[in-house]
């Protein structure tokens, strides 16, 4: 019975820590980079150039498909390179 009992704590750690690391996996991979501006979306705008999301109130230039999707208090991280 005891064996049952052990078993079944080491399954259940293991499948806890696998879910532990499959977490910290998609922080790693959905994280802000020091070279991506990240914030929220506070507003919209648009000039001759460019179509403008405003990220914490700073206005950054974005492709039609980001602006188009994009809604006011999303979150969102624009990729500079």
């Amino acid at each position: 019975m005891n064996s049952a009992k052990d078993n079944f704590l080491f399954w259940n750690l293991l499948c806890s820590q696998k879910k532990l690391g499959i977490v910290l996996l998609m922080l790693l991979i959905t994280s802000c980079s020091p070279n991506d501006i990240c914030g929220i979306i506070t507003g919209f705008g648009a000039d001759d150039d460019c179509l403008i999301i405003k990220v914490d109130g700073e206005p950054h230039c974005v492709d039609a498909s980001i602006y188009y999707e994009a809604e006011i208090g999303d979150q969102i991280c624009l990729e500079y390179s």
